[in-house]
């Protein structure tokens, strides 16, 4: 197993020869990554006139190498979304373009959680879950999508749980929190 330096040295050098000078690009969304990096990562190399199309597809080729470095070294890469039913159109593509991504030769997982009482059949989020399960009709390999839907917490499983974070034996002292 590698040691963590040795890891993000690894994804650094990944990173700064895919993506050059627009490596500013991803520390932009993932400030931490300046640290990781170690290279002047201000936007010196952008023209202005770069069209706001042509940043989003600079920012996505960006996402795409950064999760295809990321899964390479932590496989499977896993990323838990919450709340998907107040994601934007621009998020929910770049899931689409995470799980349509042919290049990445490692294992994905996404993990996307919603409130189903609020999306209904008018919502950008059910359109998108109707485009994965398309692209998974259309190519099983690439894709496996998987829905399952989850009841509420009853208050003793709540109260497990809370008991299980304070290391607490008696139920009759968490009782009132669930």
């Amino acid at each position: 197993m590698k040691k963590g330096a040795t890891v993000c040295k690894e994804i650094a050098d990944v990173l700064r020869v895919e993506l050059k000078s627009e490596v500013y690009l991803l520390t932009q969304l993932v400030p931490d990554l300046k640290e990781i990096i170690n290279q002047e990562t201000e936007d010196i190399n952008m023209p202005d006139e770069k069209t706001s199309d042509a940043r989003q597809t600079s920012l996505k080729y960006a996402f795409r190498v950064f999760v295809r470095a990321m899964s390479s070294h932590f496989t499977p890469l896993v990323l838990c979304l919450d709340d998907l039913q107040w994601a934007d159109v621009s998020s929910l593509n770049t899931i689409e373009l995470l799980v349509s991504d042919v290049q990445n030769k490692c294992s994905l997982m996404i993990i996307g959680c919603y409130r189903s009482n609020e999306v209904d059949g008018n919502h950008i989020l059910f359109a998108s879950l109707g485009a994965l399960s398309e692209m998974q009709k259309q190519n099983n390999e690439l894709l496996r999508l998987t829905q399952m839907e989850l009841g509420n917490l009853g208050i003793e499983e709540v109260n497990q749980a809370i008991m299980s974070m304070l290391s607490i034996d008696k139920e009759s002292k968490t009782e009132g929190l669930a």
